[in-house]
């Protein structure tokens, strides 16, 4: 319905994060770099069990007559783990002869519900080819995209979604994480919590672009994900070495 073309459940992420490691090497990723283009793997989560504890406390002050409890909700950790979902969707960005953006996904739009979620406004404004007169709908599943970081501690999303699928180089890509980390560390004055900003040319010796692959060292220092858990994010990515690299590293194109 959404067009998710992956749905992966448990607090930590890394089942999603697993899934765009092995989507870089599918078909149509490979398509993709052939065509000039620039593969991206948009991951977003929703924790369910935020539903179940409102219909919970509906029920117990007799507002509603059905509750049942799909989560285990025994604590913080065993509800995210129970009833955390995360969403992988594959795309692709591929500047055209007339310097237009294009987008290709690897789940089509036809019969997706795209009339919730994101939608670009005047797309040609900002170079991205549309369809439709004046506005292009992505849908939920382009709602936001997570920063595949497994340096950072938190959820951190990346701060322009236009500017994330216009990305089509990895240089364009790179600009993208280092403004999203340096504005994301101006306001973390407050909180202490600061995030491990990573130069554009480490990015760009990145082996798959959508993933920071995290030090060890700064990896095994990282807080858990806040809130009273003790997961950290990434965890089990890490712990199965899903993120190191099995395969050669491939020359993109990095732009100008």
């Amino acid at each position: 319905m959404y067009g998710w073309d992956f749905v992966g459940k448990g607090a930590d992420i890394s089942k999603c994060v697993k899934n765009c490691e092995e989507a870089e090497k599918s078909e149509f990723a490979k398509d993709c770099r052939n065509k000039g283009g620039l593969f991206k793997c948009c991951v977003t989560w929703s924790d369910l069990f935020l539903y179940v504890i409102a219909r919970k406390y509906l029920k117990e002050k007799k507002l509603i007559s059905n509750y049942e409890e799909v989560c285990n909700l025994e604590n913080k950790t065993t509800a995210m783990e129970s009833c955390r979902l995360c969403f992988a969707f594959h795309t692709c960005s591929v500047k055209d002869p007339s310097q237009l953006i294009t987008l290709y996904h690897k789940t089509p739009d036809t019969d997706l519900n795209l009339l919730r979620g994101e939608t670009i406004m005047n797309p040609n404004r900002y170079k991205i080819f549309s369809p439709t007169d004046g506005y292009l709908r992505l849908g939920v599943r382009a709602k936001y995209c997570l920063n595949l970081d497994t340096c950072l501690s938190q959820t951190t999303v990346y701060r322009s979604q236009i500017e994330y699928f216009r990305a089509d180089n990895s240089a364009a890509f790179c600009k993208l994480v280092k403004r999203n980390e340096t504005a994301a560390n101006i306001t973390a004055n407050a909180t202490g919590v600061y995030i491990p900003v990573e130069t554009e040319e480490e990015c760009n010796n990145r082996e798959n672009i959508n993933i920071r692959v995290c030090p060890k060292p700064m990896f095994l220092e990282k807080e858990p994900i806040a809130g009273g858990t003790n997961v950290t994010l990434y965890q089990a990515g890490r712990n199965g070495d899903s993120v190191e690299r099995r395969y050669p590293r491939r020359i993109r194109p990095q732009g100008i």
